[in-house]
């Protein structure tokens, strides 16, 4: 599961080409797949905005930051706070 700290992140479709969705600093993804021991069906961009065009290229204010937490994290939280599941 990942945790966007700075910047944003961009889901594209499974070939990386359609965007659908751009999460902004806050927001977080993975953790539909860490429930239900998935794998993505999306592809997942950092920095810059859905509008920027292919040549163009991100600043280092531009940067995204994450912070991960594994599935053996995940699942020693959800342990300890079974109701936290339901919320997710």
């Amino acid at each position: 599961m990942y945790f966007i700290t700075k910047g944003t992140a961009i889901l594209y479709d499974q070939k990386g080409v359609v965007p659908f969705l751009q999460l902004p600093r806050n927001s977080w993804f993975g953790e539909y797949q860490l429930l239900f021991d998935l794998r993505a069906n999306y592809v997942i961009k950092v920095g810059g905005k859905v509008e920027l065009s292919p040549k163009s290229s991100a600043s280092k204010s531009d940067r995204t930051f994450f912070l991960c937490v594994s599935r053996e994290i995940f699942d020693e939280i959800i342990e300890r706070f079974p109701k936290s599941k339901f919320t997710i």
